[in-house]
């Protein structure tokens, strides 16, 4: 057996963190071929065009690794925390996901009804300045404890 194992020895949580990193892609390539489908109805420059799609690329991958940093960790949001108190990684995955997709299509809906309006410029900086933040987030979560928050530690 090597060093990397086999695929018998993953846990259930590492084959989640993989179909959770799948589905974040699947969503990002979905709504990036809406957005390319009719390039007649979307003008604009083309470099932006190109940086937004690395942008929604870098949003959807800082979701990713923000989720796979929370994991088996105490989450303070109800919506994504499990009876436990830890970052349910299903939840977690489907409710950042979705949150992503939603963003990335209404940026395609956007740019595709509405032509020339500097919305690809807008949507870079914003899926940019998103990504750096939800990458922040990320590296926050891998350098503290995972010990509970206070009110949810029985007293």
């Amino acid at each position: 057996m090597g060093a990397c194992g086999t695929l018998a020895d993953m846990t259930i949580s590492s084959w989640r963190n993989i179909a959770g990193s799948l589905f974040c892609l699947s969503l990002v390539a979905g709504m990036s071929s809406a957005a390319a489908q009719d390039n007649r109805n979307v003008q604009g420059d083309g470099a932006w065009k190109r940086l937004w799609f690395g942008s929604a690329l870098a949003l959807a991958g800082a979701e990713a690794m923000d989720a796979a940093s929370s994991q088996g960790a105490s989450e303070a949001n109800p919506l994504l925390r499990n009876s436990g108190g830890q970052f349910s990684i299903t939840r977690g995955i489907t409710i950042k996901g979705l949150a992503v997709g939603g963003v990335l299509l209404f940026e395609a809906i956007v740019a595709r009804h509405h032509p020339g309006r500097d919305n690809f410029r807008i949507f870079t900086i914003a899926n940019s300045a998103g990504a750096a933040a939800l990458g922040a987030v990320a590296v926050h979560n891998y350098q503290v404890t995972s010990a509970p928050p206070a009110y949810l530690v029985a007293h």
